[in-house]
């Protein structure tokens, strides 16, 4: 199964584009309406496919975390069901913005399996293979560590 086009849009072009095009605004808009900004978000998206391709939002939500020196917005998306979607996104502002998902992926035996990316600016997709559990605090750590790993830019 092919991922669906709003879901895909959603977590793959249009958050990652809003967010590492201009991070303060996306957080600052999101720490202010957090659910009413998604919301709008994924009905805008939902008004430009055929009506056969609008998902409902259903289970959309996030979680907000500060420290002294970063921000971690984590949304959590609407059930994936087809490779490639995203479970949980993570929006990570330091000295840089950094956009990760936490993706749907199936082993050649055709269980589940989570899948960590990054997506850069311009479309860049990085795969660092097998992700954590689809739980925010095992993504929220996960996101850290990759953050704090030597030779990474934050």
């Amino acid at each position: 199964m092919q991922p669906r086009d709003h879901h895909y849009a959603f977590g793959h072009i249009i958050l990652p584009s809003m967010f590492l095009g201009n991070p303060e605004r996306f957080l600052a808009a999101f720490q202010k309406d957090g659910e009413e900004f998604l919301e709008h978000i994924w009905l805008t998206i939902g008004k430009d496919l055929p009506k056969e391709k609008v998902l409902p939002s259903f289970g959309l939500g996030y979680d907000f975390q500060r420290t002294p020196d970063s921000t971690l917005a984590i949304i959590i998306m609407p059930p994936a069901k087809a490779m490639a979607e995203a479970m949980l996104i993570g929006c990570h502002l330091m000295k840089s913005a950094r956009y990760f998902t936490l993706e749907l992926g199936f082993r050649e035996d055709e269980s589940q399996r989570t899948v960590f990316c990054e997506w850069k600016a311009g479309g860049r997709h990085i795969n660092f293979g097998d992700g954590p559990e689809a739980e925010i605090g095992k993504f929220s750590a996960a996101i850290r560590e990759k953050i704090s790993s030597p030779g990474t830019i934050n």
